[in-house]
């Protein structure tokens, strides 16, 4: 029990948490750019499939869409979301696009480098349902499950 203090003495030296409100502004900017790339990818495959002839050798009529394209939509819609947040995590260093305007970072509780798997388990963890409400107690369940912290960085 004595280490754990001293750890949480020495982090809160070296480090800020990063506030709230940072973290919404993050989150923000963030699915802002996940939209804008995949209405640009789902323009570019509408295209695709209009030029191609695909759109109306179907038979079926405008509007059915069978409940298995939906579902596999959906988890689409899941899989891109894991992988966008991850990839920009991880290449940005700890840094998405969110947290470069806000001038924080993601950084591991042990001080250990951060790394691929932590991105993508802090990005797999935030498709549990609820988990966003839990941002609002300032250490969000993908922070706790992945042992990492959102701090500010230093001017």
């Amino acid at each position: 029990m004595q280490t754990e203090t001293n750890l949480l003495q020495e982090f809160e030296q070296h480090y800020e948490e990063a506030s709230v409100g940072q973290r919404l502004i993050n989150h923000i900017i963030d699915i802002i750019a996940l939209y804008a790339i995949a209405y640009a990818i789902g323009i570019g495959i509408g295209i695709a499939i209009v030029l191609s002839g695909a759109a109306y050798s179907t038979g079926d009529e405008p509007g059915n869409t069978d409940s298995s394209f939906q579902l596999l939509l959906l988890l689409g819609g899941y899989v891109f979301y894991v992988l966008f947040m991850a990839v920009s995590e991880k290449l940005g260093k700890g840094k998405s696009l969110g947290k470069l305007v806000t001038r924080t970072i993601v950084i591991r509780d042990d001080g250990a480098p951060f790394t691929w798997k932590d991105a993508f388990l802090r990005s797999l963890s935030r498709t549990v349902p609820f988990e966003p409400f839990s941002a609002f107690s300032g250490y969000p369940w993908h922070d706790k499950w992945t042992n990492t912290r959102v701090v500010k960085l230093k001017r």
